[in-house]
């Protein structure tokens, strides 16, 4: 039992038992997913865990295509509805803040038998007295290994 908390687990049999690794029977993965998520609750461990699993993706992610973007977002008024990658759409100019850009986020899904990925790892949105600024990555997979989504 872990002291302060409701939580009790047995470390060795749930991160050093071989039958749970990759290979574990799904019932096995699943009761260990449960485990880390109440872990993950317990300890308030939201932001480490999204900072690791974006690095980790970042780090698998062989051929990236980064984009960073001060502007207006002006994303889906590029008219275009198929997946693409975030892109610039033009440049404005400032008293303040000098040229900045129109700029589109793209939009996820399958371009030429891949899967495209957009992460967006900063976004702040813009004011009258502040541009809107947003940066990240985004990245192709093979269709057949596409992403896990969590259930």
């Amino acid at each position: 039992m872990c002291v302060g908390c409701s939580v009790q687990f047995n470390s060795s049999s749930v991160f050093n038992n071989k039958k749970t690794s990759g290979n574990a029977l799904p019932q096995q993965r699943n009761s260990i997913a449960m485990k880390t998520i109440e872990l993950v609750k317990t300890f308030n461990l939201y932001r480490d865990v999204d900072e690791f699993v974006l690095g980790r993706v970042k780090s698998l992610a062989t051929s990236q295509i980064g984009f960073s973007f001060a502007g207006h977002n002006t994303s889906c008024a590029c008219g275009v509805k198929e997946p693409h990658v975030p892109h610039e759409r033009g440049t404005y100019s400032t008293v303040r803040n000098g040229e900045l850009e129109y700029f589109c986020l793209g939009i996820e899904g399958e371009v030429e038998g891949q899967h495209l990925h957009i992460v967006v790892e900063k976004y702040r949105g813009g004011s009258p007295e502040s541009a809107a600024r947003t940066s990240g990555y985004s990245f192709f997979t093979p269709d057949e290994e596409k992403l896990p989504v969590p259930a």
